[in-house]
């Protein structure tokens, strides 16, 4: 598709890739027919011969699972919920986050999803390995898939672990309701969703000839108990 979008003389081209390296020959074609290309999201690739809106992603699982580590007295059973194998993302934010749970000998992993960044995939993978587990304390995720694990324990007439939250509006709706009935605390994070926009701003800078740095950070947004 990218070199379609190159024969066709697009003047810039923004990708959300799904691998570090399995496009770079696409991406330096573009770059060397004159056409700039922003990476989004899901990054970051390997090449030099683009632009990369990335986030810092160890840095946003690290604050998820020092959290989690403080929340749990530094004990407890945790499910790791992935996003998709093979996305630098996913690979990234999961290093991280075992780093520090790693730190903390008293903090299991006793099952790990593949969630896809997606509610719905996000309950039926969860609900598929809970049979299994005697107790679950907590749960953390990448963002988008929360809810859904959320909805997996409801139906399966748990105890609601602390579950990780990812910034959609279902989760924070319904945090905020349970915190206000329950006093449920936890704490919620997630890349920001305006990193395309972000690219499209970028995308005209550069064709107007303004100098864009090759390498910029998306921030991520924080909320807290006190702020839900």
């Amino acid at each position: 598709q990218i070199e379609s979008l190159i024969l066709d003389g697009v003047d810039a081209i923004i990708v959300d890739p799904g691998s570090a390296s399995g496009l770079n020959g696409a991406i330096e074609k573009a770059e060397k027919a004159g056409i700039p290309v922003i990476i989004i999201n899901d990054g970051p690739v390997t090449t030099d011969k683009c632009y990369q809106i990335n986030f810092d992603t160890a840095q946003m699982a690290k604050k998820a699972a020092d959290y989690l580590v403080k929340a749990l007295d530094g004990k407890g059973n945790v499910i790791e919920m992935r996003g998709m194998a093979g996305v630098p993302f996913d690979e990234d934010f999961h290093n991280a986050l075992i780093e520090v749970l790693a730190a903390n000998p008293g903090i299991n992993v006793v099952g790990e999803v593949y969630a896809e960044w997606t509610r719905s995939v996000a309950q039926k993978q969860v609900a598929s390995i809970l049979p299994g587990l005697k107790q679950v304390d907590g749960v953390v995720g990448q963002g988008g898939d929360a809810y859904g694990a959320l909805q997996a324990f409801i139906a399966d007439g748990r105890d609601l672990p602390i579950v990780i939250g990812g910034n959609r509006g279902n989760f924070l709706q319904w945090w905020s309701e349970e915190k206000a009935k329950s006093g449920y605390e936890t704490f919620s994070w997630a890349a920001n969703p305006w990193d395309a926009a972000s690219a499209l701003y970028v995308a005209v800078d550069i064709l107007e000839g303004v100098e864009v740095p090759r390498i910029m950070i998306m921030p991520a947004l924080n909320v807290t108990q006190d702020m839900v």
